[in-house]
């Protein structure tokens, strides 16, 4: 059964400190109780220098954390963005007796994300996108098509995502290491990417801290392929290369994208836009200039603001998209 988590009383510590990455990025601690238990939830919130134009609620990916992303963020803040980030359970500096990623269903992160973005909201009413890589732009299809979003504060004005899990390797073999390893090395070209920890779990199948999850990525990922997305959301996908990205199947997500364009044809409505990264690995915003990273982070920041200004005519689908395709 779907535990019913956010009927209990929710109790919050925002004792704030500030993480080792960044001296902008603010870290807040919320504290869950799931009956005898509790999940010390780790929320990242960067704002920008400016008035902020509208949110940017961010979910990481498998083995990461909020904090490695900085370049991506202050490429947000830089265009006017507030960006909320948080820890998946078994990831980053979560803690307490309920932090484990095996006790929770797609549908129970997606609560998480409302919940976050529930006790980090505005005072005015902003424009929402909603953001994720790999895993956690998985959990934002899902929590779309499903409407597990139903509950957020305020509709959500657009979708960005990075090679996101709509189709993954099920066995992935990565250079050598263990059947579906992850590493720095095969997520980007980048020899020393911005990350502030080694990867943790560094396997979905072999871990203890996610082998019950590692079927329902799985399943969902199925499921995500069956399901229909709206028409009416604007959303920016960026997909790595065929081969060179050892995690999703990068040319079933163009698939889907363009059935999903062929639906959205027929209604009239804008089309998805896909930006397609040759060549580059599955971390794509923290990917090497050669291989798109800085293109990734600005033209992700340019979508967002044609969404806030509610100019998103200036983009079309194609490779000219943003000017040039991702070499």
């Amino acid at each position: 059964m779907i535990k019913k988590i956010f009927s209990l009383l929710l109790v919050i510590s925002l004792n704030a400190c500030f993480a080792q990455a960044s001296s902008d990025l603010q870290i807040h601690f919320l504290s869950i109780p799931y009956g005898s238990e509790v999940l010390n939830l780790r929320i990242g919130i960067q704002n920008p220098d400016q008035v902020a134009v509208g949110d940017i609620l961010y979910i990481h990916g498998f083995g990461d954390r909020l904090d490695n992303h900085q370049p991506l963020f202050r490429a947000w803040t830089k265009a006017g963005f507030r960006v909320i980030a948080f820890d998946l359970p078994s990831h980053g500096e979560n803690s307490g007796t309920y932090n484990d990623l095996n006790n929770f269903s797609f549908e129970e992160l997606a609560a998480l994300a409302v919940k976050v973005e529930g006790e980090t909201k505005p005072d005015t009413a902003r424009p929402l996108i909603l953001s994720g890589w790999s895993t956690g732009g998985l959990v934002v299809v899902r929590m779309i098509q499903e409407k597990w979003m139903a509950d957020l504060s305020r509709p959500v004005s657009g979708v960005i995502l990075f090679a996101p899990g709509i189709s993954v390797r099920k066995f992935p073999w990565t250079f050598g290491n263990r059947l579906g390893m992850v590493t720095e090395k095969t997520l980007t070209h980048d020899p020393h990417p911005p990350h502030v920890a080694p990867v943790r779990p560094d396997t979905p199948f072999w871990s203890h801290l996610a082998f019950q999850f590692s079927p329902r990525l799985v399943a969902e990922s199925i499921l995500s392929q069956h399901r229909s997305y709206p028409t009416d959301i604007p959303t920016l996908i960026f997909t790595g290369g065929d081969a060179e990205d050892m995690y999703a199947k990068e040319w079933v997500v163009r698939s889907w994208i363009q059935e999903q364009n062929r639906v959205r044809q027929s209604s009239q409505s804008s089309p998805i836009v896909n930006v397609a990264c040759s060549g580059a690995r599955h971390e794509l915003d923290n990917e090497t200039e050669s291989f798109g990273g800085l293109e990734v982070q600005n033209s992700s920041a340019a979508f967002a603001q044609a969404i806030a200004a509610g100019k998103l005519e200036m983009f079309s689908a194609g490779k000219d998209t943003f000017g040039k395709i991702c070499k």
